[in-house]
C-alpha cells in the first residue's frame, strides 16, 4: 500500500498532527532518514513524520506553503538535483548537502571518527575478504586506507584510494 500514499494524504496527516500540542513538524522521505534526523529535534515540540518518498514530502511542503501553514519544514536527499540544478523554491525544504544522507555520514567527521575507532579490525576483515576471494566491499576499502592523519579533499571526505 506504499504506492498508494498521496502527496493529499501526508498533507491530512500534517494538518493532523498540527492540531496536537507539538509546534514544529519535520517531513523526512523514509524511515531511515527518521532515524537519523531524529536526534536532531526535542521530541516534546517537534514531530517527524515519513513522507514515503521524495516526491510526497516535495509536494506537500508545496501544498502546505500554498495554505500558509507555520511551523512545517521538509528534509530531502539532494539525489541529483545540483547535477540537473534544479530544486523547488520553497525555503521550508531542506536538501542534504551531498546525493544522499549516507554519503552525507560518509563525508563528515563521525565516519572519520568511526574509522579511528575501528581501524585495529582492518587485519580481520582482510583476512576474511582472502579466505572467501571476493571482491573488496567498499566499506573494507575505506577502512583499510585510512590512517589517523589522513588527508581530506575539498568536500571534507576521505580520498577512495590514495
Amino acid at each position: 500500500m506504499l504506492d498508494s500514499y498521496t502527496v493529499g494524504d501526508l498533507v491530512a496527516e500534517v494538518l493532523l498532527t498540527k492540531n496536537t500540542p507539538k509546534a514544529f513538524v519535520v517531513i523526512v522521505e523514509g524511515a531511515t532518514d527518521c532515524r537519523l534526523f531524529r536526534r536532531f529535534f526535542i521530541p516534546s515540540e517537534c514531530e517527524i513524520l515519513i513522507g514515503r518518498g521524495k516526491a510526497n514530502v516535495v509536494g506537500a511542503i508545496e501544498q502546505l506553503d500554498g495554505l500558509g501553514t507555520p511551523g512545517i519544514v521538509g528534509i530531502v536527499d539532494a539525489d541529483f538535483w545540483a547535477v540537473e540544478n534544479s530544486h523547488p523554491g520553497s525555503g521550508n525544504l531542506f536538501v542534504t548537502d551531498f546525493h544522499d544522507a549516507e554519503i552525507m555520514i560518509l563525508c563528515s567527521c563521525a565516519f572519520d571518527r568511526f574509522l579511528e575507532e575501528n581501524a585495529s579490525l582492518v587485519g580481520k576483515l582482510q583476512a576474511i575478504h582472502q579466505l572467501d576471494s571476493m571482491p573488496t566491499p567498499l566499506s573494507l576499502t575505506l577502512i583499510s586506507t585510512y590512517s589517523p592523519g589522513s588527508t581530506f579533499n575539498a568536500n571534507g571526505c576521505l580520498p577512495l584510494s590514495k
